[in-house]
């Protein structure tokens, strides 16, 4: 479904863990697929990832962390 989504031919893995991400490279997709009865929601997920790959702006996302991570490192008087 990502590469539906995309029209690219991205990389997908499954976690047991909780948070399903993208990095603009890959995805990777929680929970339980195996399970008919969260199918559906796995398709969301994959989707929804998808998307951030189309639309995102992944250096700007960067660029932004590492100013937080600066910002966060300065003592406040």
């Amino acid at each position: 479904f990502v590469a539906i989504a995309t029209g690219k031919n991205i990389p997908v893995s499954f976690s047991a863990g909780k948070e399903s991400y993208t990095d603009g490279k890959r995805v990777v997709i929680s929970g339980d697929i195996d399970d008919a009865k969260k199918f559906d929601v796995g398709v969301g997920l994959a989707l929804h990832e998808g998307s951030h790959i189309l639309l995102s702006d992944f250096n700007f996302l960067e660029e932004l962390f590492a100013g937080y991570k600066t910002l966060s490192t300065i003592a406040v008087p």
